[in-house]
């Protein structure tokens, strides 16, 4: 075991805070909890020191269910322009890969769960607003993604249900 319980769920947190707070709004997938890391870097020079101007990698790493983690995926995109943010470029590309695999791989939401007295829990504000998203412990609320316009063109599963 690399790290503790704890510090995994405490993780989970942050990146999760990422998706629905932070620089990957776009990662959201509707009905799932994603958690991830935008990146944004400059591309250094071949066989000399510095970065060559203007060239960027624009990234996104994640995973989903965030709970009880089933896929994950990097996205990176080498020069994007004329945007290069990873939130801004690779994010959206994340939440369309995602939501395509979680639904062609049949991977349902799990239920809510509380990770731990550790990781924090969800304010008390959305607790009061009525949310219908789990108990107010469950540290990770579902979200929902931001409007893609291509994410409706993506083909819909018409495959059996896995048999276990």
């Amino acid at each position: 075991q690399v790290i503790s319980a704890r510090t995994a769920r405490q993780m989970t947190a942050m990146l999760h805070d990422v998706v629905t707070e932070g620089t990957g709004t776009a990662a959201a997938v509707t009905g799932y909890d994603v958690a991830g890391k935008t990146g944004t870097s400059q591309i250094p020079y071949s066989g000399r020191a510095g970065y060559q101007p203007g060239a960027y990698n624009a990234t996104f790493v994640g995973f989903a269910p965030a709970e009880d983690p089933q896929l994950t995926a990097i996205v990176v995109i080498q020069r994007p322009t004329p945007v290069f943010y990873g939130g801004t470029i690779s994010a959206p590309v994340f939440s369309q890969i995602m939501a395509y695999a979680l639904r062609q791989l049949q991977i349902p939401p799990p239920a809510p769960r509380n990770l731990g007295p550790d990781v924090p829990a969800i304010d008390a504000s959305a607790a009061a607003a009525g949310s219908d998203n789990g108990p107010a412990t469950h540290p990770l609320p579902v979200t929902t993604a931001p409007a893609h316009p291509s994410a409706s063109s993506l083909p819909r599963s018409t495959a059996p249900p896995p048999k276990h």
